[in-house]
């Protein structure tokens, strides 16, 4: 009879622990510490791809550096319809930046490159040489934007009373003065990466996965093409049309074998 008291008793707290804990698993909190169910979750998320026809999301959520929720819902393309699941490719497009700027502290602690070293020093650029304002970005200049350069030069438009033609370079202002967002400053800070490693923008991405994406177990994040991209990735839509493209890209030049810093970057949260 005791046994059997004792095997209740443990069944007993081991169905509490367990019903404590999935409650906790359950609880969701904001950033203003209000609660939210993972149901009540579920609903909203689902009627906002409905209501706004978004093909396709892949969404985690962390308190307290563990992941309480995590949810892959909808179809990749339109048209061919396949599920997306945890796997599934999602361009990260200009949040490729923020990666980009820790792949690069990371190289800075390393003594690879000086934040406030004007990048001109390492790799001047002919192109640039038209402005010689050019000269006074640094690392810093860049990942604070405040390099002063337009943020593609394809597709912004130059200074007035400028004779520039589309394509050439230009700049927007004096660097390290204001606010101006640019990819084109990434895009140069990476080709200075690469000069620097004795290495090609294709193999940039091979350093990437050395010093960010292992380290911090990120099992499918790439900056160039990869052959899981092709059974996974999830295509971009406009106008409840997929894109006929691939890759992102800032530049004609760019393409899905080109390091692109500003927004090349595609992941899946699969290692969460």
């Amino acid at each position: 009879m005791f046994n059997s008291n004792k095997n209740l008793l443990f069944l007993t707290i081991l169905f509490l622990f367990f019903s404590c804990n999935s409650k906790v698993e359950n609880t969701i909190y904001t950033y203003d510490q209000q609660s939210i169910s993972q149901s009540e979750l579920d609903s909203f998320i689902n009627h906002q791809l409905d209501s706004l026809n978004i093909p396709a999301i892949s969404i985690a959520i962390i308190n307290d550096s563990k992941t309480v929720y995590h949810r892959a819902i909808g179809v990749n393309h339109l048209v061919k319809k396949d599920p997306i699941s945890e796997q599934s490719i999602f361009e990260a497009a200009s949040l490729s930046k923020p990666i980009f700027a820790f792949f690069i502290l990371k190289l800075s602690e390393k003594g690879i490159i000086d934040l406030d070293r004007p990048l001109y020093f390492y790799l001047p650029d002919e192109k640039m040489e038209r402005d010689q304002r050019y000269k006074d970005v640094s690392a810093r200049s860049v990942l604070r934007h405040t390099s002063g350069f337009p943020n593609w030069r394809w597709f912004d438009s130059h200074p007035e009373g400028e004779e520039i033609e589309r394509g050439d370079f230009f700049m927007i202002s004096e660097p390290n003065t204001k606010f101006d967002y640019s990819g084109e400053a990434y895009q140069y800070l990476a080709r200075v990466i690469a000069h620097l490693c004795f290495i090609n923008m294709n193999e940039l991405a091979d350093l990437f996965s050395k010093e960010v994406s292992k380290p911090l177990e990120m099992e499918h994040a790439y900056f160039v093409w990869d052959d899981f991209l092709m059974e996974n990735k999830v295509y971009g839509h406009k106008e409840n049309q997929p894109r006929n493209r691939d890759w992102g890209s800032g530049l004609p030049s760019h393409n899905s074998m080109f390091f692109g810093a500003a927004g090349g970057l595609q992941l899946s949260l699969i290692h969460i």
